[in-house]
């Protein structure tokens, strides 16, 4: 149930922030996407990020769409660019404080409350810590309807109830799906 809701949210959010491109530059073929991280971002998800463009490049490429994507290469401009702003992955000690912190917010304080106050009224509460990865891309302006138009986009994952390896896999294949989405949006413009 909370999947779909925001699942939901996601495509609500998503379908007002777009990359769209400019109506006589619709005939392209091939479109070159960059991406820079930032020297901020946690090193362990580097290899994750590499392999999910390039995943999600081969898989766009393999479905026959109006262009094809190829990733820029040394000395070559970008058409869309793609910066990896932030990336925050949960240490193990931010996953042992939501533990701790949730425990006792959803048993300690409530019967504490309960019992000071007679049964009246308690209050509950949770942290849940959270993968995060958040992105700007932005289409060269050579081919952008908007140039200078950046779409944000923020990739989730809870940090509870998981291993490592897992919570990556499931970051990677969050930030496979954004990708992607933002290609076929572009696909589909371009056929409008």
């Amino acid at each position: 149930m909370r999947f779909l809701i925001c699942a939901c949210a996601l495509i609500i959010l998503n379908s007002c922030a777009s990359l769209k491109l400019a109506n006589d530059k619709k005939d392209i073929t091939q479109l070159n996407l960059g991406y820079v991280l930032n020297s901020n971002i946690n090193p362990i998800f580097k290899p994750y990020i590499d392999s999910v463009f390039d995943a999600t490049i081969n898989q766009f490429n393999s479905e026959g769409r109006s262009f094809i994507v190829k990733r820029q290469a040394e000395g070559e401009e970008s058409d869309l660019t793609v910066v990896v702003k932030r990336a925050k992955y949960i240490k193990k000690s931010g996953v042992t404080a939501g533990y701790i912190i949730s425990g006792l917010g959803l048993i300690a304080a409530p019967v504490t409350m309960l019992a000071s106050s007679g049964g009246q009224w308690f209050i509950i509460f949770l942290y849940l810590p959270a993968d995060r990865i958040e992105m700007e891309s932005t289409l060269s302006p050579s081919l952008s309807a908007k140039p200078g138009k950046k779409v944000r986009t923020i990739v989730n994952s809870g940090a509870l109830f998981t291993s490592k390896s897992k919570r990556l896999k499931k970051m990677s294949g969050k930030l496979d799906l954004a990708l992607y989405d933002m290609l076929i949006k572009l696909d589909e413009n371009k056929k409008r």
